[in-house]
């Protein structure tokens, strides 16, 4: 079972308009850098259960960020950060930069299996919120 979160806030229904897909000042001058033709398994692993795959990662290679189209055609992100990266704001800072890579007016999902705290926390600190648990059946 996983939980979906969105950035949407009904009191702001448009999201941020900047496209930067740069990192807050904690991790200033580490801008993302496209991704789209690596070989990194989770950007492998969203191409074969997404469309319209786009990838970046952070210039180090500690944080990756994949937003492609899931079930329904909603924009779904993912995003990974190694070992060593944890505990600094990454992951944190990933989810908030997905929100400015979506289109104008779109709205973005992440999902993350209920024991991921970690996951969760991160996402709740850049803003995304809770709206529904769902899972995902797939054909063997």
């Amino acid at each position: 079972r996983k939980t979906s979160s969105s950035p949407h806030n009904p009191s702001n229904p448009k999201p941020p308009q900047t496209r930067q897909g740069c990192l807050d000042e904690r991790h200033r001058g580490t801008p993302l850098r496209p991704a789209d033709t690596s070989d990194h398994p989770r950007i492998a692993s969203a191409r074969g259960r997404r469309r319209d795959v786009r990838a970046w990662t952070t210039p180090d290679s500690t944080g990756v960020l994949v937003l492609g189209r899931g079930p329904a055609g909603r924009w779904e992100i993912g995003l990974e950060v190694t070992e060593q990266a944890r505990h600094a704001g990454l992951g944190r800072q990933l989810a908030l930069a997905a929100r400015h890579l979506v289109p104008d007016g779109d709205v973005v999902w992440a999902q993350q299996a209920a024991g991921n705290t970690r996951s969760i926390r991160a996402f709740q600190a850049a803003g995304h919120r809770p709206v529904t648990a769902e899972a995902l059946l797939v054909a063997e």
